[in-house]
């Protein structure tokens, strides 16, 4: 994407992009909730600490990590879809022959196809690496979203995480369940503005 006629590569320094989160947040002059899948479980736990506006966190098929806990300490089972860089800088490169299975796999034929053509293939090492120095979960209400058919973060590790959060919901999902589900994750995140 561009900003000002420079291009913004995101993706690449979990700070950077939790910055940008915060500054967004604090522009609304209202009540936010913050979703956050996969990546962004964590990049809106350290965005949102201390804001005064956010008031609930949902984590969808995502770790809910702890200070100074990090991605690359979780060793997952289908980490053969991640390669590394040539150049060394980035840490993981997407195997898109196998984003369907991983992330789109209770998806129609269709909207796979669509959602595997839109992932990022490169994630720079600071993005996974850098260690969260805050955690909005503690101090935010939150609710987990556990996804039973995820093939990208192991079931063991969202139940893990599942037990920080203040309120969680199970789906029969895959890690998307916003494209194969999109009903149910509506239903949630509505409940959620509800009984804000």
């Amino acid at each position: 994407m561009k900003s000002g006629g420079e291009q913004v590569q995101d993706l690449t320094d979990f700070y950077t992009d939790a910055k940008a989160v915060r500054q967004l947040t604090d522009s609304i002059d209202a009540p936010v909730v913050l979703a956050g899948h996969s990546y962004g479980g964590n990049l809106i736990s350290q965005a949102s600490a201390g804001s005064a506006n956010i008031k609930h966190l949902v984590m969808i098929a995502t770790v809910m990590f702890d200070v100074d806990e990090v991605w690359k300490e979780i060793t997952m089972p289908t980490a053969d879809w991640i390669k590394p860089a040539e150049d060394g800088n980035a840490l993981a490169i997407l195997d898109k022959s196998r984003a369907i299975q991983l992330f789109f796999n209770r998806c129609s034929p269709s909207v796979a196809a669509w959602a595997s053509g839109k992932l990022h293939t490169y994630m720079g090492t600071k993005a996974i690496s850098q260690r969260l120095t805050r955690a909005g979960w503690k101090e935010i209400p939150s609710t987990y979203v556990l996804c039973t058919d995820d093939r990208a973060i192991e079931l063991r590790w969202q139940r893990r995480m599942a037990e920080r959060a203040t309120h969680s919901v199970e789906l029969d999902s895959d890690h998307s369940p916003f494209l194969c589900m999109p009903d149910a994750v509506a239903e949630i995140l509505a409940r959620v503005v509800a009984d804000l």
